[in-house]
């Protein structure tokens, strides 16, 4: 079963591994 805590820690993850590919991608 999914809590609404595994659902928030999945967004920030997503948004941190988002964050981080453009940055890396503005970079090269």
């Amino acid at each position: 079963m999914i809590t609404d805590n595994q659902i928030f820690v999945a967004l920030v993850m997503a948004m941190v591994c988002g964050y981080l590919a453009v940055k890396l991608a503005v970079e090269l």
